[in-house]
């Protein structure tokens, strides 16, 4: 009505990026949880060989990962303003497979790690900013990796557990500023849409090698739903 203003509804905000790609990669992240080794593990099931033969795929995981970032940081600014020394969790991974009696050097990459190696390496070359998605899921994981770190440890003894949990009691003082560093880029809707499938693809990876590993130690099953408890990424 004339003299009257009506008042317009608030532009809704934009998500921030660890909540967007909490919303965009949730369906991948539960199909990674409901592997059935994914599952054993995070009730300390595994055996001790397939505890191990699960630490060596994720050293050359990290390890493809961390040589892959270390590669694009001199051309991507965001990988060195987000991530911090992705070498530290292949050092406690190469730790925790000697204290099981496993040389890192003899570890073989299955199937799944040689095809996510491929990945990255074609995302160092030709899309950095889907290595920030990568990252985010492994780091992430470290979360719920506490709780299973407890659960392997009443099963398999404490000797192999720095991998799963590498920052004891400040954890989530970690995970905040890892969150925090990822929030405060600026980055517009195609850039973010990289970074989100980066995420998507590093999921699947894990996905792949919890059926890959299931088949080859007795932990394969069919899908269901993921155990109740602490989720196993990123939160």
């Amino acid at each position: 009505m004339p003299g009257t203003t009506m008042a317009l509804p608030a532009p809704s905000a934009m998500p921030t990026l660890s909540e967007l790609l909490k919303a965009e990669t949730a369906e991948h992240h539960r199909h990674a949880e409901r592997r059935q080794l994914q599952r054993d593990l995070a009730a300390g099931r595994l055996a001790p060989d397939a505890y191990a033969a699960w630490l060596g795929q994720m050293l050359l995981l990290h390890r493809a990962l961390a040589l892959a970032v270390q590669g694009a940081v001199p051309h991507c600014a965001a990988l060195a303003a987000v991530i911090r020394a992705p070498e530290v969790h292949v050092a406690h991974l190469e730790a925790d497979l000697r204290a099981v009696g496993v040389e890192p050097a003899a570890v073989e990459p299955i199937p799944a790690i040689a095809r996510a190696a491929t990945e990255l390496r074609a995302c160092a070359a030709d899309a950095p900013l889907a290595l920030l998605g990568h990252d985010y899921v492994l780091e992430g994981s470290t979360n719920g990796n506490r709780f299973i770190a407890r659960a392997v440890a009443r099963t398999l003894g404490e000797g192999a557990l720095r991998y799963l949990d590498p920052y004891g009691e400040t954890q989530p003082s970690e995970w905040s500023g890892y969150r925090a560093r990822l929030d405060a880029l600026a980055l517009d809707a195609a850039a973010r849409a990289t970074v989100v499938a980066g995420a998507r693809a590093m999921f699947d990876r894990v996905a792949e090698l919890s059926v890959e590993l299931g088949e080859r130690f007795g932990h394969a099953g069919p899908d269901g739903d993921a155990t109740s408890g602490p989720p196993s990424g990123p939160r």
